[in-house]
């Protein structure tokens, strides 16, 4: 006959099976992560060229020293047309501004007049004058590969007339500052005679065809055979055009024909990408063989000491599964006695160190192999969630096992019906369920072993009457070692269930984080309130409603109200530091102690798993046998924000499965560390107390406490 115990038994299976599905993708996942060990290091040329003329040496030297510190491409960018004059390519003038100087010339240039007077000509064009016939020739043809003709036109001086004629551009200020006029050979010549492979960086082109991106690719070709991949330039990819989709298929073609790599860059609050149109589709056209670029942006490198770069660097390749750094100079600060080249030559070259330390090399950026969670793996661990829900109605409702076991088949055979029909929402929802229900069973396990809740549920482990070291840290290691591995299993079926390349490389991301650090806690309070109430469903409800209305005709203690109002602030407080977008800032002290962590360990364990959750933990366990047993359940609310901690290592699908292994393991022992501390500290507060107050001691031993 269906029972109780048989139904815990099918839903602890369910759980089993969802973790067995999970291993091959884990194992998938840590094959493709370790596989990808090559970071691209790259220099940004116009930065390097600011270093160049701050410290006044020639651009060719500043790029070597560079390349032998460690560095390997150097990004080139497309010019625009302040660019185009700064290369001393073309003179750049509004046809305004070439009006007022033929007005002011006294032999006024015979071109320059005919092409005022022709009726094309409009002062509020920009007006380009190429140096030579030359540059005229090949200029004209980069700006008719990339621009509409409608937009531009090509002026040409008659014979015995100076110059190599006029290309005239119809943009405002803000589209001449995007859009691109084609690349500079020479930057090319120059990042190879360094030693560098040179990185394209296409800027958008509002007129680009199949044709012309075929013609700006093998433009490319001529410039340079070691171009390994592109960087694109500005808020639009190359190719994307809001009328039409062919020229970006294009994009992407050529890409892949050529076997090079798209850089795309991490967003600066490190998840997903900046916002470029076009980019993701190219991403999803190839695969997702990209690489993943982490950028600070000169002024933000200008603020950070260069070894605290160094840091956010290689951490960022450990951490994010970024593949190619873009590099800057140490423009502001400097190390003593060295310039700004050699300052930023030295972090390169301590930058390749802190690589290689941990298995990295240089070179090309590491790819990931394309991978999906195959359908059925998907539904197998879905079954967790199904699994994890009747464990906990099973532990804190008097349901008939006979509606349990129809709710369950209806449960796995539903997630599988919306992991079909839905595949996105249904493993958005199922991710979230498995966030929010394994730190709910973690804080429903303390409470049943400890017989604590609203009815007064038995407890499962003998509680000593007087305070008993060996006891409380014998007991402190085994809840803390069963409570992380409980969430560590829901972090594993979330790592399994989104294992695939859009989610390790976050294209796709965990969603409903804010949720997912609040429910847990309003479910663990919910599950101390029905833990242990007797009768039939309706009894229950009609107790907790009693409970409920009693609470609100209850006196209230001055300091009762004062430990409410704290706990709402810590609960405030610890909501807006959680998730992807906090929006309190972390202290610097805080700061500081994550940087010394992040030093002595490879995986820094997390604030609220070895300061809060952990010791927590310790705590409660001594509050046990000290005839403080009201408070524990408050210990255990505290400790699920550890939990929750536990899992959001692994919701951060970027990170390599292992390292968020590693992590949680580090606060658990960091944690105990710390909690066995407390315990020593709690007891000899106990003993000060004691010392101070003998009379109220003695009665609190005889049962009662003097007035």
């Amino acid at each position: 006959m269906l029972g109780h115990r048989t139904i815990r038994l099918i839903a602890q299976g369910l759980i089993l099976v969802s973790l067995l599905a999970a291993f091959p993708v884990l194992w998938n996942r840590y094959v493709r992560e370790s596989a990808s060990k090559s970071v691209d290091l790259v220099l940004d040329l116009p930065a390097m060229q600011r270093l160049a003329r701050q410290d006044g040496l020639p651009l060719e030297d500043v790029l070597a020293e560079m390349a032998a510190a460690g560095a390997t491409s150097l990004a080139i960018p497309e010019m625009n047309a302040e660019e185009l004059a700064e290369h001393g390519l073309a003179v750049v003038r509004t046809g305004a501004e070439l009006r007022a100087e033929l007005v002011l010339t006294a032999e006024p240039n015979p071109f320059l007049a005919r092409l005022i007077a022709d009726p094309a000509f409009s002062e509020a064009d920009t007006y380009l004058l190429p140096v030579d016939d030359a540059v005229a020739a090949r200029l004209w043809r980069d700006i008719q590969l990339r621009h509409p003709e409608e937009r531009v036109d090509f002026f040409a001086p008659l014979p015995g007339e100076p110059g190599a004629g006029a290309i005239a551009l119809r943009y405002d200020d803000e589209q001449l500052e995007a859009y691109g006029l084609g690349f500079d050979p020479d930057d090319f010549a120059l990042a190879e005679g360094a030693g560098l492979r040179p990185l394209p960086r296409p800027r958008p082109a509002p007129g680009a065809t199949p044709e012309s991106v075929r013609g700006i690719f093998a433009d490319l070709d001529q410039m340079s055979t070691e171009i390994r991949g592109v960087m694109f330039f500005g808020r639009i990819a190359l190719g994307w055009r809001p009328d039409r989709t062919d020229a970006l298929a294009q994009t992407a073609e050529e890409l892949k024909k050529r076997g090079w790599v798209p850089h795309l860059i991490e967003h600066a609050n490190q998840l997903a990408y900046i916002d470029q149109k076009g980019s993701l589709s190219v991403a999803d056209a190839l695969g997702y063989q990209i690489g993943r670029v982490f950028s600070m942006g000169q002024e933000w490198q200008d603020k950070v000491q260069p070894y605290e770069a160094v840091d956010m660097w290689w951490r960022s390749v450990l951490e994010r599964n970024i593949r190619s750094l873009y590099v800057r100079p140490f423009l502001a600060k400097q190390d003593p006695g060295l310039t700004a080249t050699e300052t930023t030559a030295r972090y390169i070259a301590r930058t390749v160190e802190e690589l290689n330390a941990r298995g990295f090399t240089t070179g090309t950026p590491g790819l990931f192999a394309p991978y999906e969670v195959p359908f059925i793996l998907k539904v197998l661990i879905g079954l967790g969630v199904v699994g994890a829900t009747i464990l906990w109605l099973a532990c804190v409702l008097p349901l008939d096992p006979r509606f349990l076991g129809a709710l369950m088949a209806v449960g796995a055979v539903g997630q599988a019906g919306m992991l079909f029909v839905a595949p996105n929402l249904g493993t958005i929802v199922l991710g979230i369920a498995l966030a929010t229900l394994f730190p709910t069973l973690a804080a429903a396990w303390l409470l049943l072993r400890w017989g604590l809740g609203a009815g007064s549920p038995e407890p499962r482990v003998a509680v000593p009457a007087r305070p008993a070291p060996g006891w409380i840290v014998r007991e402190a290691v085994v809840v803390s070692a069963a409570f992380f591995a409980i969430n560590l299993v829901g972090g594993l079926l979330i790592a399994g269930l989104m294992g695939d390349i859009r989610h390790m490389l976050e294209f796709e991301y965990f969603r409903g984080v804010k949720l997912v650090f609040l429910a847990p806690l309003l479910l663990a309070v919910l599950t101390y309130l029905l833990l242990g109430r007797k009768g039939s469903v309706a009894d229950v409800v009609r107790s907790l409603a009693r409970d409920g209305v009693d609470l609100v005709g209850t006196a209230v203690k001055y300091r009762e109200l004062l430990l409410l109002g704290v706990l709402g602030l810590a609960g405030l407080y610890y909501i807006q530091r959680s998730g992807n977008f906090p929006t309190v800032p972390v202290s610097q002290l805080e700061l500081d102690i994550r940087a010394a962590l992040e030093r002595l360990l490879l995986a820094r364990p997390r604030t609220k798993e070895f300061l809060i959750a952990y010791p927590a933990m310790v705590a409660a366990a001594a509050f046990m046998t000290a005839g403080l047993r009201r408070y524990v359940p408050l210990l255990v609310v505290a400790a699920v924000t550890g939990g929750v901690s536990i899992i959001n290592s692994f919701e951060h699908l970027r990170t390599p499965v292992a390292l968020s292994l590693l992590r949680g393991f580090n606060g658990l022992w960091v944690g105990l560390v710390i909690g066995l501390v407390v315990l020593v500290g709690l007891a000899a507060l106990r003993a000060v107390l004691t010392w101070l107050f003998p009379d109220r001691q003695a009665a609190r031993q005889r049962g009662g406490v003097p007035r």
